[in-house]
């Protein structure tokens, strides 16, 4: 059980706290990939980074709270157990789904949540938000993000690649997949290990031969720029694995 420097130590002055007084923000919540192409409904992947804390310490997604909880039958792949605000503007909105799509073992490890809900911001006909913003507020625990009064845009998959952005998105969606993977691999007898590292290899062979610029020019067979593919195939990828139901 993890402990903040700044938490008061008298129980008496504690108790006498109001709730939502004892909630901290030691975490950082960053929107790094919108997803609109299904308009209205607007996919988000938010990274969680636990400021406070470091290796030797449990995952926020890892602490007692979340056990206690379990999986919610209702969405599939493992439970958030994260309470999520997500503000476009106009005051909070309903969401539709979050999903935690990694179970990180480390308090320096990223926790990469997937959340679903109907934008307001209109998309033209590329399936692209002209300028969207949104302030996010994830709190776990008792924690909550010391960010999550700041507006963030909202980074699409745009046609015209932004060699600045697509790097850094990418890096993550790679981080995502391989936390995925690795937990996963790790809940199979050994039989089933084998087939899951095979079978990984294989996806990997077809991700690079379906974006790879073809002709020499700069789209793939599809018409698709090589960054959008990749980090299109990646994340549904890390989904799959995430949310699928684990056959002994």
């Amino acid at each position: 059980m993890r402990f903040s420097l700044h938490r008061p130590l008298c129980l008496f002055t504690l108790a006498l706290l109001p709730l939502a007084a004892q909630a901290e923000a030691t975490l950082t919540a960053t929107i790094i990939q919108a997803d609109f192409s299904n308009a209205p409904e607007a996919r988000l992947l938010v990274r969680v980074m636990d400021e406070a804390f470091g290796s030797q310490d449990s995952s926020i997604a890892e602490r007692s709270y979340c056990a206690s909880h379990g999986e919610a039958a209702d969405r599939p792949g493992p439970d958030t157990c994260f309470s999520i605000t997500l503000d476009e503007g106009a005051g909070p909105q309903p969401l539709i789904a979050q999903t935690l799509l990694n179970e990180p073992q480390r308090g320096s490890d990223p926790v990469y949540v997937e959340v679903l809900y109907r934008s307001h911001y209109p998309v033209d006909e590329s399936g692209s938000a002209s300028r969207p913003l949104a302030a996010v507020r994830v709190e776990a625990n008792g924690f909550y993000n010391w960010n999550d009064e700041q507006q963030q845009s909202l980074p699409q998959n745009y046609k015209v690649v932004d060699k600045g952005f697509y790097p850094l998105v990418l890096n993550d969606a790679d981080a995502l997949l391989n936390s995925t993977y690795r937990e996963r691999l790790g809940r199979l007898p050994e039989a089933r290990q084998a087939a899951l590292r095979e079978a990984q290899r294989k996806w990997m062979v077809f991700r690079d031969a379906e974006c790879k610029p073809a002709g020499g020019g700069a789209h793939s067979a599809f018409g698709e720029q090589e960054h959008n593919c990749l980090l299109r195939l990646t994340l549904d990828r890390a989904r799959q694995i995430a949310t699928a139901p684990v056959m002994r």
